[in-house]
Parts: C-alpha cells; structure tokens; sequence
C-alpha cells in the first residue's frame, strides 16, 4: 500500500478540518476587538474553536495581552525566538504579573492559555524553564452572600445606570431578580425558555425545573425526575417588562424562545461567561469588590432569605437539594400546592426583612413592658401629653 508524505501545511490544514470544517457565520466578535479579528493570523488560529464564546473569550484575553505589551500578532510570530523573544516574554511575564496583583489570578492563567494556544496555530512555541513560569498560587476569595437590601441597591445602580439602554437594563433586571427569587443553579436560570413560565398565574409563579434545564438533578433526584421553583411577584413583573420590549422591538417570540437572551446573537440563550461579567457589575452597584461575586451568590442570597421564613426541610427542596437521610423519602416534593403555599410566606419585597428571631425579641420585649395593651395606653397617654400646651417661664 502507497503512503503519502504530508507536510507540515497539510496536516495544520488536516487538523483545522477535522476540528472546524468552516468558521461559524454567525459569529459576530466584540467591537472592541473586530478589527484584530479580521487579522489572518487571528483568523487562522480562532477558526479552530467552535464555540462562539470560546472565541470571543480568547479574542479578548489576546487582544488585551497584545495592547498591553506592545506587540502586533505579525512581530509575535517573527520575533518569538531571539533577543525581542526574550523581551516578548518578559513584558508577558510582567502584564500577568499585574493581573495577579490585582486579585485576577484566574484572568491571568487564562491569558498565559490564550497566548501560548495563538502560539501552537502558528507551530510556534516559547519555551518557559521553572524559574521563569508563572506560579498561580489558587488563593479561594470568600464569596459575599448579599442580603435582600443589597439586591435592591444593585437594582437601584442598575436603573441609574447611562451606559446601558433600556433594553439590557430591562434584561439584567429580570435575570437579577429571577436569579435571587427562584434560586436556580447558574446553568439551569440560562436555560429557561418562554414557556417554561406562565406568567398569566397569579404569584408565586412555579417553575417545572426537569433535567433538561437542570442537568444535576438527574443524579440528586433520579427517581422524582424534577422539583419545583418558584418566582415571586417581583420578578414576574421584570420578566413580563423584559418581553413585552422584545416584542415591542420586533421579536415573534414562542415558547422556545431563549427566556434570556443573548446581546450579540438574537435567539440564542445568554451564556455563562456574559452572566458572570453582568453579575460582577451588578455586585459593584452594591459596593462589591469582583472577587467578592459570581452568578452563583444569588443562589446563596435566595437560601438565606428563605431561611428567614421557611423551615431547613422546605429551604433544601426549594433549592433543588436532597434533603439527607431518611427524611427525604418522607417529604412530597411533588406537593406544589403545599410548597406554593410555603414560598408565598418568603418577604421578598423592598421592605428590610424582619427575622423571626427579631421579632421574638420584640415580644419578649413587650412581655416586660406588660403586654401589648399596656404599650398601646402609655403611647396613647404619650400622644396626649404631646397635644398639651407647653407653659412659658418668664426669666
């Protein structure tokens, strides 16, 4: 049998094929970065990546590297070996130093990743010994969990906000309040279409939550198959606003229809990456520091609002958890009546939550004063002695 010899074209040639036969059409890159999209060595190394967030990401993980540093991709792959080799190298080090400094130390693994994977396309590589690789020490920053007023006050930067037009504001309020009154997972909240909500039901709205939105039940809940969700009348009031302005904007919207949909990509869901720089935002509104917030804090701010009404049992159910030991088998989770009716006692208004430990607090306190008739007559006799004339003393 024959074999044929390829060169190094062909088989980079092979390798893009195989991966991508054609770049996606529909991918439209940040404006920010369009014009270093259109560089042919850019395009040659992203064609490789389906994904369209994928792209974007590294377009933009690259393309402030580059900006940074002061090197064009062109001078990258001439003078990647050599004296400006070292240099290259040098101010790459420094940009993710940087980063690090900063409390970015994840932004900073993904750029020396972006730009090591620009260097593979181009068959190019840039050798780092031990002393010279950058050592990303994993430092976990404790994740704030913002209280019911916090979420308000982000809601509040949010609509104050001149940057943003009234469409994105209308969406991020809806994502914002659905995120903190349902409680869904990060993932689940994205895949939530149209018509997995009826927003004609008087509040609480419930919500089917089935693997197809929540892929972790499948093994949490194999045997049920799905939970119930709610949403309050806060944020099916965001929701409604949200859609009635896609449609206004010319959208025929159908029970397929992305509930969140993507800026940049018209009838695709919002992704996760998009999600997590919204809610970052939406944390600094609040006074947050960016290391201090991600999508998933406002599934931690749901559980600790609930827990201020309901009891530990429900809480867990409603968040889509299985409650340990045997207690599980004895709960109906597929009561929606009973959970509707459990959710409606969960304050999610604007009011500052009164906590049941506060208001045993103020009972106790009236027990000490004598009851809460005793209160009411010295605050009556208070009122009347008010109303009375004040004498004046001549001096």
């Amino acid at each position: 049998m024959e074999t044929t010899k390829l060169d190094s074209t062909d088989v980079k040639t092979l390798r893009v094929n195989n991966r991508m036969p054609q770049s996606n059409p529909n991918w439209v890159p940040p404006r920010k970065f369009a014009a270093l999209a259109e560089n042919p060595l850019i395009k040659d190394w992203l064609v490789s990546y389906p994904a369209l967030n994928t792209k974007n990401e590294h377009l933009k993980r690259f393309g402030r590297l580059i900006e940074a540093i002061d090197f064009t991709p062109e001078e990258i792959v001439t003078e990647v070996k050599g004296t400006i080799g070292k240099q290259l190298k040098a101010k790459a080090k420094g940009y993710c130093a940087a980063l690090i400094d900063r409390g970015l130390t994840a932004t900073a693994n993904l750029t020396l990743s972006s730009f090591r994977s620009f260097l593979i396309s181009q068959e190019l590589t840039m050798p780092w010994t031990r002393q010279d690789m950058i050592t990303i020490v994993a430092v976990r920053t404790e994740r704030k969990v913002p209280a019911k007023e916090e979420i308000y006050r982000m809601l509040d930067g949010l609509t104050a906000d001149t940057q943003l037009g009234k469409e994105r504001i209308a969406r991020y309020k809806a994502l914002l309040l659905t995120a903190f009154e349902s409680g869904l997972r990060p993932g689940a909240l994205l895949k939530l279409k149209v018509g997995d909500i009826d927003l004609t039901e008087n509040s609480p709205v419930p919500i089917k939550v089935t693997p197809g939105i929540d892929s972790k039940i499948r093994k949490s809940l194999a045997k049920i198959g799905f939970y119930w969700a709610f949403i309050g009348r806060e944020a099916q009031m965001a929701i409604q606003e949200y859609l009635a302005m896609r449609e206004r904007f010319g959208q025929k919207l159908t029970s397929d229809s992305p509930l969140f949909e993507n800026f940049h990509h018209r009838g695709q869901p919002m992704d996760i990456g998009t999600w997590a720089e919204v809610s970052k935002r939406l944390g600094r509104y609040a006074g947050l520091k960016r290391s201090e917030i991600s999508p998933h804090s406002f599934r931690h701010a749901f559980r600790k609002q609930v827990r201020f009404f309901l009891d530990d049992q429900v809480a867990t159910v409603l968040a889509g958890h299985k409650i340990e030991g045997s207690e599980e088998h004895y709960f109906d989770r597929k009561d929606k009546d009973f959970l509707r009716d459990e959710y409606a006692k969960v304050d999610w208004s604007r009011e500052k939550t009164v906590t049941a430990s506060q208001l045993n607090k103020v009972t106790a306190l009236l027990e000490k004063l004598g009851g809460v008739e005793k209160v009411e007559k010295l605050l009556e006799t208070l009122a009347e002695e008010e109303q009375k004339p004040v004498k004046r003393v001549r001096g």
